[in-house]
């Protein structure tokens, strides 16, 4: 964002896990007062996604009529704040919606979270085959901005 070239990823994992470094998590030393964050779809994942929407348009086209299709796909990532081990809110953000794909940086507001210690971000796709989600769960993020409480 803003033409940096630095950002993180991180992936998420739908699978359940005790491993701290399995975790999409950023850990503050003492409580924040989070303002915004910029987030980003990988490349990975834009490809992937756009691949899908063509794929569910070439299935529509060829269906015979009243046939069920692949539904359109849909990402979405939701960032949740937490003071100690409460949960203090999230938000919500759709990456994907159908051909609705971010293909830029957006600039997310989470003040509504509150005062924190803990950021987790989660993501939800409902593209899920038999071995769990299809869909590459990858996000980059920039440009976290938040108010030290002292």
């Amino acid at each position: 964002a803003d033409n940096t070239s630095n950002f993180a990823v991180t992936l998420y994992s739908s699978y359940p896990s005790d491993n701290q470094y399995d975790k999409s998590e950023i850990t503050f030393t003492r409580s924040v007062q989070v303002q915004s964050i910029y987030i980003a779809n990988t490349k990975k994942v834009y490809h992937y996604c756009a691949f899908y929407d063509e794929a569910v348009k070439e299935e529509e086209e060829n269906a015979a009529e009243g046939e069920e299709t692949t539904p359109p796909l849909e990402l979405i990532l939701t960032i949740s704040g937490y003071n100690g081990t409460m949960q203090t809110s999230s938000v919500e953000v759709v990456l994907v919606n159908g051909e609705d794909i971010l293909d830029t940086w957006k600039n997310v507001d989470l003040s509504s979270l509150g005062t924190i210690n803990k950021l987790s971000f989660s993501l939800a796709s409902n593209d899920i085959g038999e071995y769990g989600d299809n869909t590459p769960l990858y996000v980059c993020l920039d440009n976290l901005y938040y108010i030290a409480n002292l």
